[in-house]
């Protein structure tokens, strides 16, 4: 009887025990379940922080796309003013240049005249200087001789002896001689004034410069007002472009959902990492 209410004893501590333990335990657990509890709501609250803090960075990536937009505007609207005029100044400038190589054939076809009546005044020149030459020396020539045999001399007619009229006949050839050697000389005066280009020509070619550089430059201008109504032509497309493109970032960003709050995504953020 003793050993059996000993063994009952024992079994009796054994449950009290046992019972302790189970409530410790329960104790604990609720303890922990107690302070678990707000775990659920700070990570409904994390997650909606961290989704309001996406929506955030996408704002502020619009809000710097539609900066980027503006300052790449202000650029193009500026530089839009400024070649605006292309258009009105086209006409003007096409003229320009019409009467610039219009004058430019036209000096051209004076310079190609004055050359020609250059090389005319020239050709002349020489057939004269031809002519005289050959008619001195035939006379020259008729001269000594008619000189040396005298009054025995032949004609140069009629070939028969001079005989009285001798000294006439030479005195006519030496007269003759003297006035071809005055124009020989005149015209070997001339042909030295017409180895240099005479005025006209001059002022032909100074003509023809003038009307090339006056091409040069009407081209010139006219090519830039091109260019320049080219890139009115790309900035007008390329500012529609940019202005469709701002009111798309526009509407992205109205769309997007305000009220993101750092300090309460910090501290959601804290508070899990704490439980």
């Amino acid at each position: 009887l003793a050993a059996a209410r000993e063994t009952h004893e024992r079994g009796a501590a054994d449950a009290q025990r046992e019972l302790a333990e189970l409530a410790a335990q329960r104790a604990t657990h609720d303890a922990l379940q107690e302070r678990l509890a707000p775990l659920a709501g700070w990570r409904e609250a994390l997650r909606a922080q961290e989704a309001g803090a996406r929506q955030e960075a996408a704002r502020q990536g619009l809000r710097a796309r539609i900066a980027t937009l503006d300052e790449a505007e202000a650029r193009d609207a500026e530089r839009e003013a400024q070649v605006a005029q292309a258009p009105a100044l086209t006409p003007a400038a096409e003229a320009r240049l019409l009467r610039a190589r219009e004058e430019q054939r036209a000096a051209e076809q004076a310079r190609t005249e004055a050359r020609s009546a250059w090389d005319r005044d020239k050709e002349k020149v020489d057939t004269e200087l031809k002519r005289i030459t050959d008619q001195y020396r035939e006379a020259k020539h008729q001269h000594d001789q008619l000189s040396a045999l005298g009054a025995e001399g032949p004609c140069p007619t009629c070939g028969r002896p001079l005989g009285a009229g001798w000294q006439e006949v030479v005195a006519g050839l030496l007269a003759q001689c003297d006035t071809l050697a005055v124009d020989g000389r005149f015209y070997r005066q001339r042909e030295a004034q017409l180895a240099t280009p005479p005025e006209a020509v001059g002022a032909a070619e100074e003509r023809v410069r003038a009307a090339q550089q006056e091409v040069e430059g009407a081209d010139e201008k006219l090519q830039r007002i091109r260019r320049a109504m080219q890139e009115w032509e790309q900035l007008q497309a390329r500012r529609a472009e940019r202005a469709a493109q701002r009111r798309d970032a526009e509407a992205a960003l109205a769309a997007l959902a305000a009220g993101y709050d750092a300090a309460a995504h910090a501290a959601a953020k804290a508070a899990v990492e704490a439980l």
